[in-house]
C-alpha cells in the first residue's frame, strides 16, 4: 500500500533520496514512522537512518597516516637545520685544543691567538692566549670536564662558572688557557 506524505519538515535523507522541505514524496507504508490515523505527523526525529558506505579508508587510518607524515617532516626539518648551524664559537676553540693533544696544531686558534703544545714527559699540555673573556668561560668550563685548566697561570680551587668567570676577566678582555687532558 503507497501513501503520500505531503510534506517532510526537514531535510531527511530516505533510500539515497533527497526529500527537502515542503515537497511531497511517496513511500511504501512500512518505510515510514507515521501511523496513519494517529494524529500525529513525523517530526524532524522520526527520519530514517541513513545507511553508510565504506569509503575504503578507515577514518582512523586517515589520521594516523597524515600524524606520522607530520612527526617524519618535523624530524626531518630538526635534523637538516642541526647540520646547517656551525658549533658555537668556543666549542671550536675545544676542538682545536683536542686536536693539538692528538698532533694537529695549528699556529693560531679561531680567535686569532698563538696556540702551543708543551710535552713534559708524558704528559700534554695545550695553552691558547688572547681568547676572548666570554669563550675563555664557556672553554674552560668544557675543559675542566676532561682535564686540569689554568686560567692566567691560575688553577681555579674549585672549578664554578663564577671562579672561572674572575679569572677569565682578571687581565682584561683576553686571557690564556692552559690545559691538561686527563690521561686515558
Amino acid at each position: 500500500m503507497v501513501y503520500m506524505i505531503p510534506y517532510a519538515y526537514d531535510i531527511i535523507y530516505l533510500y539515497g533520496k533527497n526529500i527537502r522541505r515542503g515537497s511531497a514524496m511517496t513511500v511504501k507504508k512500512h518505510d515510514t514512522h507515521h501511523v496513519e490515523g494517529s494524529g500525529h505527523k513525523p517530526g524532524p526525529h522520526a527520519v530514517p537512518h541513513k545507511s553508510r558506505k565504506s569509503s575504503g579508508v578507515p577514518g582512523w587510518m586517515l589520521t594516523a597516516t597524515v600524524g606520522v607524515a607530520a612527526v617524519i617532516g618535523a624530524v626531518f626539518i630538526f635534523i637538516s637545520e642541526g647540520q646547517q648551524e656551525s658549533l658555537p664559537p668556543f666549542e671550536r676553540l675545544v676542538e682545536q685544543m683536542n686536536g693539538a693533544v692528538d698532533g694537529a696544531v695549528a699556529p693560531t686558534h679561531a680567535f686569532g691567538g698563538a696556540l702551543k703544545v708543551e710535552k713534559t714527559g708524558d704528559d700534554v699540555t695545550v695553552i691558547a692566549e688572547a681568547v676572548p673573556r666570554k669563550i675563555c668561560v664557556n672553554a674552560s668550563w668544557v675543559l675542566a670536564n676532561s682535564g686540569v685548566v689554568m686560567v692566567n697561570g691560575l688553577t681555579p680551587a674549585k672549578i664554578s662558572a663564577a671562579g672561572l668567570a674572575g679569572l677569565c676577566a682578571q687581565e682584561g678582555d683576553v686571557a690564556t688557557i692552559s690545559w691538561t687532558p686527563a690521561k686515558k
